[in-house]
């Protein structure tokens, strides 16, 4: 059996570990990541291209603001 695994994460302020998290996961098993990117100081799509193969990198850059229901501190 072809089992599938997968990471769902919202990231912000990550950029020095991001690269060794994502080797990592990726030796005990995960096959692919979806990160919501939500910092604009450091955006994933240009600093993690060489990961491209197993990565997707959604925009989500103040998007949290516009959840109903979620109070900003």
């Amino acid at each position: 059996m072809n089992k599938r695994i997968c990471i769902v994460a919202i990231l912000k302020d990550e950029g020095p570990f991001l690269d060794e998290w994502l080797l990592y996961h990726r030796l005990i098993g995960v096959d692919h990541f979806f990160l919501y990117d939500d910092d604009p100081s450091f955006p994933l799509k240009t600093s993690l291209k060489y990961h491209a193969a197993y990565l997707t990198i959604i925009d989500w850059q103040g998007k949290d603001k516009e959840m109903q229901g979620k109070k900003n501190k």
